[in-house]
């Protein structure tokens, strides 16, 4: 949760409703998310493994945030939803994608790199993976 929201979430924060609703109940219209899910082996109920959610900027451009489940991470998830985006972005017509990068974040960074994006330094360290579409 760190690598994505870059701050420690307490549980109450976590399962606020005003925050459960908005991930829950997607605004179509303003942003999109992709879920990869799996039945579990044993319960076979459906969980949800990793989730990418697209939103536009005041700029017209559009943002994605990626989050993996710590168990799945290194399975190519992370890559089939990033590469998801990219396809959407320029199918919808968005100038580029772009997400916020903690430097620590070493395995997202070599995954954008990999993809195509170019990484711009923000004032406090943070990093922007960036890439032009059109």
């Amino acid at each position: 949760m760190y690598m994505r929201f870059f701050t420690p979430f307490q549980l109450q924060e976590r399962i606020a409703h005003e925050r459960l609703s908005k991930i829950c109940f997607i605004d179509y219209a303003r942003e999109m998310i992709f879920v990869a899910t799996r039945k579990h082996p044993k319960s076979g109920e459906t969980e949800i493994l990793a989730t990418m959610r697209l939103t536009p900027d005041t700029d017209g451009d559009l943002e994605f945030g990626l989050l993996v489940s710590d168990k799945f991470q290194g399975q190519g998830l992370g890559k089939q939803l990033l590469q998801r985006a990219i396809d959407f972005a320029k199918r919808e017509g968005y100038p580029s994608l772009f997400g916020v990068i903690l430097p620590e974040n070493t395995t997202m960074l070599h995954l954008a790199e990999e993809l195509g994006f170019t990484m711009i330094t923000l004032e406090d360290k943070s990093l922007v993976a960036v890439m032009t579409l059109s």
